[in-house]
């Protein structure tokens, strides 16, 4: 971390020092070519971070600086506490902020994942990649048929009735703070939901086993073809096909509970 410390320069974090002695609109009007100066100095800062975090995390490669970066006013209509300006500047390294959600996949190329949070919560959910049917795996695909959105609000997400087996489901729940790392294994489904703006990084591990870089090398250039292919191709019937499939899968799994869906 201290090699991202030393790329802003010593005027921004003065800057800073000086703002958290004097917040008040007239010294900070007198000292806006300082101001300036140092808004441009943590912009850049961002860039460079978020270039070194695409090397590890896809997600973010296409972030722009000017979307990430947090206003120096601070809101006061609510507040007791009216300094009108923020002591520090701020980013959020996310493809969506708060409330932005990853829905239920696996990760295509079946690699591990060592998932760490850096900044803001989210909750978690995972599950083996067993659990497929279960799921309502898309047939050529790596998501879930099945909606998980703002599942723990209670508000009939996921849906039952539409998806029984779901219930039948092992899995986990975590939520990840500052600093927690998540290891989900090759192949775990897994659905994320950011609770606060925050950042994540996700470091990728290939497989040992030369069945698993086969397996995943067949998701990468032949599963994903075939269904991109069927996909323009024959739109309808490859619906209907890979609903029909998704159905049965899942009513196999219902008869082992003698919950069979009609």
């Amino acid at each position: 971390m201290n090699q991202f410390l030393n790329m802003l320069q010593s005027l921004t974090l003065k800057f800073l020092s000086d703002l958290k002695k004097n917040n008040n609109k007239l010294w900070f009007e007198e000292h806006r070519g300082e101001y300036m100066s140092a808004k441009k100095d943590f912009e850049h800062f961002i860039s460079q971070l978020i270039k070194k975090a695409a090397a590890f995390d896809s997600d973010i490669k296409e972030l722009q600086v000017k979307d990430c970066t947090f206003r120096l006013n601070r809101d006061i209509r609510f507040s007791k506490d009216k300094t009108p300006y923020k002591i520090n500047m701020g980013a959020s390294l996310n493809r969506g902020g708060q409330t932005s959600i990853t829905h239920m996949h696996f990760d295509i190329d079946l690699s591990h994942i060592l998932h760490t949070q850096f900044l803001g919560r989210k909750r978690v959910l995972l599950f083996p990649y067993e659990e497929q049917c279960k799921l309502y795996r898309k047939p050529f695909e790596v998501l879930s048929l099945a909606d998980f959105s703002n599942y723990y609000k209670n508000n009939g997400i996921p849906d039952y009735s539409l998806f029984p087996a779901l219930k039948f489901a092992n899995g986990y729940e975590v939520t990840l703070e500052h600093g927690d790392t998540l290891f989900m294994p090759t192949g775990y489904w897994h659905h994320m939901e950011y609770l606060d703006s925050g950042f994540a990084l996700s470091l990728r591990a290939i497989q040992n086993s030369s069945w698993g870089k086969l397996k995943g090398a067949w998701n990468l250039f032949g599963m994903r073809s075939i269904d991109t292919l069927m996909k323009r191709s024959f739109p309808k019937i490859w619906y209907v096909y890979k609903t029909q499939k998704i159905e049965k899968a899942a009513n196999e799994e219902l008869k082992k509970y003698g919950k069979m869906k009609n």
